[in-house]
C-alpha cells in the first residue's frame, strides 16, 4: 500500500524501528524537521533505549490490529503525514533531545494536530498555547502573527467546551484566561500598545469568577500585575493601585478555595502568591514615593520573576518591549534642565589628542573635567548593558564584569564604586542574565567597549571581574587587546562538555546556549593575567588549572578563602591595595604573599576555611577547634556586618557540630546567629531540625524542617533530612501528610523520591510508596540506582 490521498482516509500510522535492538512500534513520537525542504522522512524524536536508529518505517494499523507495510514514494507529500496527538506534541516541544524552534516546523506540527480527527477544541487550543510560547521563548518574530490568528481562532472554540473540562485547570474559564494571557504576550513581543492595553482590561474584566476555578489565579495575577507596572510607569497612579489590589484579592479568593484543589496544582497558586507579595510592596512604595522608579518593580524583575518565559534572552525583550509599551502610552516628559554644551574641536586622531591633553591645552582639559562626573550607556543589549564611567587616570582603562547574581541584573557594574572613589576610568559591563557570558551580544558589546577606548584616547586596557565576571575578563581579553587580565576565583568554563565535574551552577546551565570561539582563542593579555584564588579549595582548583593550560597566569594564592576571595582579602584590609596595583601591573606575587600571611588571622574567614580543609581531611578536632574560633570572632565582632559569607561560615561550624552529633553546641551557635542572619534561612532551619532530632525532640524538629521545606522546596538536601527527621519521628499520618503536601517538589529527584519510598514504605503506606516509584522511574528510566532501589523494594518483577 502507498501513502497517498487525503488525509481523512489515513487513520493511525505507527513507526517501525529497526535497530541495535529487536524491531518495536511506537505510537506517533517523530515528525519531520527537513521534510519541508527535501521531502525525506528525518525522525527527530526517539526514546534513549531506541538508539542508534538504523531505518525507520511507517506501517498502517489495520481496524484489525494487525499492521500493514506502506511504500513511501519518493515525492510523498508531507501534508499528508501523521496525525500527532498532544502528548506527542509536548514530546516533539520539550523532550530536550527532540525540540525545535523553527517557524516552519512549528506550523506544520500545527497543522498536523488540528487535522488529526484524535484531537478535539481542548488539545487544539493547548497545541495553539505550546506553540505560541515556543515563538516566545526563541523570539521568533517571523512566527508571532501566526501564533496570533491560531490564539484568536482558539478563544473561538473556548465557549464550545464543557464548563469543567475534566479538571479545574482545563475548565472553559482557565482556557480562556491563559489564552488572553499568552494573547496579551504576543502583542508585548510585537509592541503593538493599543492591543496591549485591550487584551489587559480583558483580563481585568474576566477577573470576577476566580472563585469557580481558583488555578485561573496563576495567570490572572502575572497578567494584572504586568498592568499594574505599565499603568505606574505611564504615570498613572490610580491605575496602577486598581490592578495591584485586584492581584492580592485574586490571589486571597483563590487561596480561600484551596482544600479544594488537589495537591498538584499548589506550585502553581504559589506563583501567584509570589504575585500577591510583590503587589503588596509595590503598592506601600507607591503610597509613600508615588514613583515607579522606586517601588522595587521593574521591567526587566517582571519579565525575569513574573512572565512564565524561562529563556533569559527571551524576557531581557519582553521587558524592553514594555518599556516600549510603557513609553507609548506616557505623557510627554519634562525636557531635562540645559546644559553647558561644548562646541566641537576639530576632528584628531587618538594619538594627538593624548597629546594635546598631556601638553595642557586648556580645551582639552575643560572636555575631559566635564565628562569626570558622567556616566554614560554605550550599549544595551538583550543580554548585556554596558556603562562607561570617565574619570581621570590617563592611559587606563578597566573594563569590569559582573559576578554571578541572584538576581540578576545588577544595579551598578563590579567594583565600581571603588574604581570611581580611586579616579580610575572604567568601563562596566553588566549581565543581564547568569549567561556566563554565552549571549549573542557579546561581539557587538565589546565592539562599542573597543569603539569607546578609542574616544579616550587609545588607552592600555585591563580587565577585571570575580567568578562569573573572572571568566568574563578571561575571555573578553584578547577581542579588547587587553594588557592584564584581574580575576578573582576565575572560573574556566561551566559547560558541562568542558567541566563535567563542575556541579555548582547547573542552574544556570539549564537555560545557556553555549556559544563564541574556545576558550584559548579569546584569552590573551600583552603584560600577564593575575588569578587569586584558594589553592585549596579544590572547585576552583581545578578551573584554574585548566586556565593555566591555555594561557600563562600569575597565581596569587589566598589560601583558606574558598570561593569568597574578594572578602577574605576585604576583610584582611588588602583588597583596594592590591586590585590598584594588580590593574596597574606593579603587584608583586612575593610582596602579595607577605602580607596576605600577615593579615589573615585578622578575619573569622580564614579559621572558618581551615576548618572546612580539616573537616574535608577527617581531622575533626583541630577543625572543632577553628570553628569555634571562627564562630567567636564573629560574635565578638561589633561591626554589625551580615553578608553570605558570615551565614556560609557559621552553617560550615553547624554542619560539623550536627556530623558530630553535638547538638547542644549546634542548638546554641544557632541561637546566638539567629538575629544575625543575612539569609540561607532555609539552610539554618534545616540543620537546626537535625540537632532537634538528634536531641530528642522530634516534633520540634519536624516543625522546623516544614519551614525549610516552604522556604526552599526544590533542594535535595532538605528532602533527604525531612526523610531522615520523619523517620525518627515515629509519626506515620504526619509523615503522611507532610509527602502530600510536598510530593510535586520530593517526587523531582531520584534520591528524594527512594528515601520518601522507604520511609513510605516503614509506616506501611505500601500503595502510596509504589506509585511514587513508579512515578520516579518513569520520569528517570536511566538512573540506575532508582530503578535497582525498586527491585529491592517491591520485587524483581518492578
Amino acid at each position: 500500500m502507498e501513502i497517498g490521498g487525503p488525509a481523512s482516509e489515513i487513520a493511525c500510522f505507527e513507526l517501525q524501528v529497526v535497530g541495535g535492538k529487536p524491531k518495536r512500534r511506537l505510537s506517533i513520537e517523530a515528525v519531520a524537521n527537513e521534510a519541508l525542504e527535501n521531502g525525506r522522512i528525518r525522525l527527530i524524536f526517539n526514546t534513549p533505549e531506541l538508539r542508534p536508529l538504523r531505518a525507520v518505517k511507517p506501517v498502517l494499523k489495520t481496524p484489525e490490529g494487525g499492521f500493514q507495510d506502506i511504500a513511501v514514494p519518493k515525492n510523498f507529500d508531507l501534508d499528508n503525514l501523521l496525525p500527532i496527538s498532544l502528548n506527542d506534541l509536548r514530546k516533539i516541544v520539550f523532550h530536550r533531545a527532540s525540540r525545535t524552534s523553527r517557524p516552519e516546523t512549528l506550523t506544520f506540527i500545527m497543522d498536523q494536530v488540528y487535522r488529526s480527527p484524535e484531537n478535539g477544541k481542548f488539545e487544539r487550543i493547548e497545541a495553539a498555547k505550546i506553540l505560541a510560547y515556543q515563538a516566545l521563548e526563541n523570539i521568533e518574530v517571523d512566527a508571532f502573527s501566526i501564533a496570533g490568528a491560531r490564539i484568536d481562532k482558539a478563544l473561538g472554540w473556548v465557549p464550545e467546551l464543557p464548563d469543567e473540562y475534566g479538571v479545574a485547570k482545563t475548565s472553559r474559564y482557565q482556557s480562556r484566561i491563559s489564552l488572553l494571557y499568552v494573547r496579551y504576550l504576543l502583542d508585548l513581543f510585537q509592541d503593538n500598545a493599543a492591543a496591549v492595553d485591550k487584551d489587559l482590561r480583558l483580563i481585568f474584566e474576566s477577573a470576577g469568577f476566580v472563585k469557580e476555578c481558583p488555578i485561573a489565579a496563576y495567570n490572572l495575577t502575572l497578567a494584572l500585575l504586568s498592568a499594574g507596572l505599565i499603568a505606574s510607569g505611564r504615570g498613572d497612579v490610580a491605575g496602577a493601585q486598581t490592578a495591584w489590589s485586584k492581584v492580592i484579592e485574586l490571589f486571597r479568593a483563590a487561596a480561600a478555595s484551596m482544600p479544594s484543589i488537589k495537591p498538584a496544582t499548589f506550585t502553581e497558586l504559589t506563583v501567584a502568591l509570589d504575585a500577591a507579595k510583590q503587589a503588596s510592596w509595590a503598592l506601600e512604595e507607591l503610597r509613600i514615593r508615588r514613583s515607579i522608579e522606586k517601588n522595587g518593580l521593574t521591567p526587566e524583575k517582571l519579565a525575569r520573576e513574573f512572565s512564565r518565559l524561562r529563556n533569559g534572552n527571551a524576557c531581557s525583550f519582553m521587558a524592553q518591549r514594555l518599556r516600549s509599551v510603557i513609553a507609548q502610552g506616557a505623557a510627554p516628559a519634562a525636557p531635562p534642565p540645559k546644559k553647558a554644551v561644548l562646541t566641537p574641536a576639530p576632528r584628531m586622531t587618538a594619538q594627538t589628542s593624548m597629546d594635546l591633553f598631556d601638553k595642557g591645552s586648556s580645551s582639552m582639559r575643560v572636555a575631559r573635567s566635564s565628562m569626570v562626573d558622567e556616566r554614560t550607556e554605550i550599549f544595551d543589549g538583550a543580554g548585556i548593558r554596558v556603562v562607561a564611567v570617565p574619570r581621570n587616570s590617563p592611559g587606563l582603562l578597566v573594563v569590569s564584569f559582573t559576578g554571578r547574581d541572584h538576581a540578576p541584573p545588577a544595579e551598578i557594574g563590579a567594583g565600581e564604586g571603588f574604581l570611581t572613589k580611586n579616579d580610575v576610568d572604567a568601563v562596566h559591563v553588566i549581565s543581564k542574565q547568569n549567561h556566563w557570558w554565552n549571549t549573542p551580544d557579546w561581539s557587538e558589546a565589546l565592539k562599542a567597549i573597543a569603539a569607546y577606548a578609542v574616544t579616550r584616547g587609545g588607552p592600555e586596557i585591563v580587565t577585571y571581574g570575580s567568578s562569573m565576571g573572572g571568566h568574563g575578563a578571561l575571555v573578553a581579553s584578547k577581542p579588547l587587546g587587553a594588557a592584564r587580565v584581574v580575576a578573582y576565583a576565575p572560573q574556566f568554563s561551566v559547560d558541562p562538555k568542558l567541566v563535567p565535574w563542575e556541579k555548582r551552577w547547573l542552574s544556570d546551565v539549564k537555560s545557556i546556549k553555549f556559544m563564541g570561539a574556545p576558550f584559548a582563542d579569546s584569552v590573551a593579555a600583552t603584560d600577564c593575567i593575575f588569578i587569586f584564588s584558594d589553592p585549596f579549595f579544590e572547585a576552583d582548583q581545578r578551573h584554574v588549572m585548566e586556565i593555566s593550560r591555555h594561557a600563562p597566569i600569575r597565581h596569587l594564592r589566598v589560601a583558606f578563602a574558598d570561593h569568597d576571595v574578594s572578602r577574605v582579602l576585604s576583610d584582611c584590609g588588602l583588597l583596594s591595595k592590591i586590585t590598584l596595583q594588580a590593574l596597574r601591573g606593579e603587584l608583586s606575587v612575593s610582596e602579595f604573599l607577605r602580607s596576605y600571611r600577615a593579615h589573615r588571622g585578622r578575619t573569622a574567614l580564614v579559621y572558618g576555611g581551615v576548618s572546612r580543609l580539616l573537616h574535608q581531611r577527617k581531622h575533626i578536632d583541630p577543625a572543632l577547634a577553628f570553628g569555634r574560633r571562627a564562630f567567636e570572632m564573629l560574635v565578638a565582632d561589633k561591626s554589625g556586618k551580615a553578608n553570605a559569607e558570615r551565614d556560609r561560615l557559621v552553617t560550615g561550624y553547624l554542619e560539623l557540630l550536627v556530623d558530630q552529633k553535638r547538638a547542644e553546641d549546634a542548638l546554641s551557635v544557632s541561637e546566638q546567629w539567629r538575629d544575625r542572619r543575612s539569609g540561607r534561612h532555609f539552610v539554618f532551619r534545616r540543620l537546626e531540625a537535625q540537632a532537634l532530632a538528634q536531641s530528642g525532640q522530634t516534633q520540634a524538629a519536624c516543625d522546623e524542617i516544614e519551614r525549610a521545606m516552604a522556604e526552599r522546596p526544590s533542594e535535595r538536601t532538605t528532602h533527604t533530612i525531612a526523610a531522615e527527621i520523619f523517620q525518627k519521628s515515629d509519626d506515620a499520618h504526619r509523615t503522611l501528610e507532610f509527602f502530600q503536601r510536598h510530593e510535586g517538589d520530593l517526587s523531582r529527584y531520584p534520591a528524594s523520591i527512594i528515601a520518601f519510598v522507604r520511609l513510605l514504605q516503614n509506616y506501611g503506606h505500601m500503595a502510596v510508596a509504589e506509585q511514587l516509584l513508579m512515578k520516579g522511574a518513569a520520569s528517570s528510566p536511566k538512573d540506575e540506582k532508582a530503578m535497582k532501589s525498586a527491585r529491592k523494594l517491591f520485587g524483581a518483577e518492578t
